[in-house]
């Protein structure tokens, strides 16, 4: 009975997530990726919402052009359905921190549009069989674990929760062969 209760805790937390899968990422994310690879020439932010991650990406040297996209029309991007329009983009780089519920999708497109690709998703994003089988085929390079919590903010907005996830940045390139690898972003 105790189980049950703990079970349903956790199931009804779900019923609360924001509506659009809107989860701002702390700025510091970037710097943290930056330490760990090489972002250069044309990134493409296809989840940009408020602009977090890809204000900080303009701060980069290496990098020429950001493009930022999204599905709401906000003030300073593109509005773009990026898993359903007509997309002519080739960048260097996409770095997102992506809808979840369309995982798969977005980075089977986003690999189809550049060829590396980073994603900021949840630690266990790495759990189940249907993700196993996924990554002995996705070009994995490399997972970036957090050793400290990154705070994500539901709707922008921070609260005392807002560092409860474990994240990584998943990183992809197109083609890679070899086992990934894992570091840790202290």
């Amino acid at each position: 009975m105790i189980w049950l209760k703990i079970v349903w805790a956790t199931r009804s937390d779900w019923t609360d997530r924001q509506k659009e899968d809107y989860y701002a990422t702390d700025s510091r994310a970037i710097a943290d990726l930056n330490n760990f690879i090489n972002i250069d020439w044309v990134v493409w932010e296809n989840a940009c919402w408020e602009w977090n991650l890809s204000k900080e990406l303009e701060k980069i040297d290496t990098i020429s052009k950001v493009i930022s996209t999204d599905l709401i029309d906000r003030w300073y991007w593109e509005r773009l359905d990026f898993l359903n329009d007509y997309i002519d983009i080739n960048p260097n780089w996409i770095i997102s921190n992506p809808p979840y519920k369309f995982w798969k999708q977005w980075i089977e497109k986003s690999l189809e549009k550049a060829p590396n690709v980073a994603m900021l998703m949840k630690l266990v994003f790495l759990e189940s069989v249907n993700r196993y089988e996924f990554f002995q085929t996705a070009w994995l390079k490399k997972v970036l674990v957090y050793s400290k919590r990154l705070w994500v903010y539901k709707d922008n907005i921070k609260t005392k929760n807002s560092w409860l996830i474990a994240y990584a940045w998943f990183v992809f390139e197109r083609g890679y062969k070899w086992k990934a690898e894992i570091e840790w972003i202290l």
